[in-house]
């Protein structure tokens, strides 16, 4: 028998119609394979222990990190790598020139003064980390997952069948959601029923720009098409960024202005091969050469994360999330703790309207829990204790059934 609020959820979409967007969170993945943060930890700490560069890690970052992490088995699985980054960012602080205001602060470990170089590009060097383990191969280092997108493609495919499109919103950094359009766009011609195009702001080109105006392109544009809006939050490990051109000033000034930093005037493109960039800056198609070691646009769960989602993109993109709670009536959350706290906000903002539809699938969060989160609000649904996989498998089911009822009606209506 379905779980009683997955079958609230369904007939509940039908009813609103178009009115509504998902949320996923790190659990929606989780059944893809992506490694979770102590399972990175657990990578990390094999990385460690061996003593060898591997994953992006040097020799003197892995030095660093033997001196900060205990290898005993009491305590390498007490901490993830936020931890860790948390760390490596309060010694950076503490390493910093002081000011003429405080007492100079100082750090050492084992009674060695810490070289500030060394635990900066360890902290860089933690963030490729998370990245690599982010990539879809991720998978083959955790416990868990069947590696197959199938049940992310199957989603979309019994969402797009109501004739809807559909808003996502994440605040994952991985390629699983995007690997699902792919998956459907490979289906023989035929059976693209219904056809899905994925629009997450870029435009297509040789080198895919970033842009808000993609996401305003209303879904009727698309014709027999259902288009999936993905907005990413915090970011996407393909994501890196370009400078604009500069103005017509002196070649030294436009050479600085090449070779500055990331700001609000960058622009936000996909990563592309380090080959054809160069080739592209050196016909003068891109004004600025590949940034170091190609850095992804992604909020990290460092210290600055939180100000960092108040600069460019992530500002914007979280306002198109809050926009959009004003205007839905349901919103499907999955596979989160909901740990960030302006997203906490903006969801316990929708949840205080009158007429609106909280419903969260996630095997771990119980009702209490979500009531200490978000209040004991008439508009919070009972949580749907089931993985994602499951969820949708049941999701399916429901519909596949309701699709053979209204079949089975219409013959015997045609039968009188």
């Amino acid at each position: 028998m379905p779980d009683s609020s997955l079958l609230n959820l369904h007939s509940s979409l039908r009813k609103v119609k178009h009115r509504w967007a998902i949320f996923l969170g790190a659990g929606s993945s989780y059944d893809f394979g992506i490694p979770t943060m102590a399972e990175m930890a657990s990578v990390l700490m094999k990385v460690v222990e061996g003593g060898k560069p591997e994953h992006c890690l040097t020799q003197p970052t892995i030095d660093l990190l033997k001196t900060l992490c205990p290898a005993s088995n009491d305590t390498a699985h007490s901490w993830n790598v936020e931890d860790l980054l948390t760390r490596l960012h309060q010694i950076i602080e503490a390493t910093k020139a002081p000011t003429q205001s405080f007492i100079p602060l100082s750090a050492s470990i084992g009674g060695a003064a810490i070289d500030a170089h060394i635990v900066c590009k360890a902290s860089d060097e933690l963030v490729m980390f998370m990245c690599n383990m982010c990539e879809l191969g991720g998978q083959k280092r955790a416990s868990h997952g069947s590696g197959k997108i199938n049940y992310i493609s199957d989603f979309f495919l019994t969402l797009g069948a109501m004739g809807t499109d559909i808003r996502v919103f994440t605040t994952n950094i991985d390629l699983c959601v995007e690997a699902a359009l792919v998956q459907l766009s490979q289906r023989p011609q035929a059976n693209r029923r219904p056809d899905m195009v994925l629009i997450d702001g870029f435009e297509s080109a040789l080198v895919p720009t970033f842009g808000f105006d993609c996401y305003r392109r209303e879904s009727k544009s698309f014709g027999d098409r259902i288009p999936v809006y993905l907005w990413k939050l915090h970011g996407s490990i393909d994501w890196t960024y370009s400078r604009p051109a500069p103005p017509s000033v002196p070649n030294e000034i436009s050479d600085g202005l090449a070779q500055a930093g990331f700001s609000d005037q960058s622009i936000i493109v996909r990563r592309v091969d380090g080959e054809l960039w160069k080739q592209l800056y050196d016909s003068g198609a891109l004004h600025s050469p590949l940034p170091e070691d190609s850095p992804r646009r992604v909020v990290f769960p460092t210290p600055a994360k939180y100000s960092q989602t108040y600069t460019y993109p992530y500002i914007n993109l979280y306002e198109s999330f809050r926009r959009t709670l004003q205007d839905i009536e349901l919103l499907i959350c999955v596979g989160t703790s909901f740990p960030d706290q302006h997203i906490r906000s903006a969801i316990r903002s929708f949840v205080e309207r009158d007429n609106t539809l909280l419903f969260v699938a996630d095997p771990k969060m119980g009702d209490e829990a979500l009531a200490k989160l978000f209040g004991k609000a008439t508009t919070i649904q009972p949580v749907i204790q089931k993985g994602f996989e499951d969820f949708v498998s049941e999701f399916m089911a429901l519909e596949s059934g309701l699709v053979t009822k209204n079949t089975q009606a219409k013959a015997s209506e045609a039968g009188k």
